[in-house]
């Protein structure tokens, strides 16, 4: 599998960057720039309908680093918990997973 992220799939990535505390906004522009460049690799295959976890191309097992853990994302008829992951290695945005 190798393709872009839907729309929704975006939006989770944005608003998962947005809403960390944690991050300066030098490193929210970083991120914002990395996502538009997200390649998805590889999506959850739980079953769930409402999963949305997905891996991109910057993953490699064993590098995971959670960034951006437990964001609420509201949407319009959707409510999830969002984590995104980083590549220690990289630095690049590894990982997105959800959670109702």
């Amino acid at each position: 599998m190798n393709r872009v992220l839907s729309v929704f799939e975006q939006e989770l990535v944005k608003e998962a960057i947005f809403q960390e505390p944690d991050l300066s906004d030098l490193e929210k522009t970083k991120y914002l720039e990395q996502s538009k460049k997200l390649c998805v690799i590889e999506e959850c295959d739980c079953g769930d309908p409402y999963c949305y976890s997905v891996k991109y191309s910057g993953y490699e097992v064993g590098t995971s680093l959670g960034f951006a853990d437990g964001i609420l994302f509201r949407g319009t008829d959707k409510e999830m918990r969002v984590i995104l992951f980083l590549n220690s290695r990289t630095g690049e945005i590894s990982e997105l997973e959800t959670a109702k």
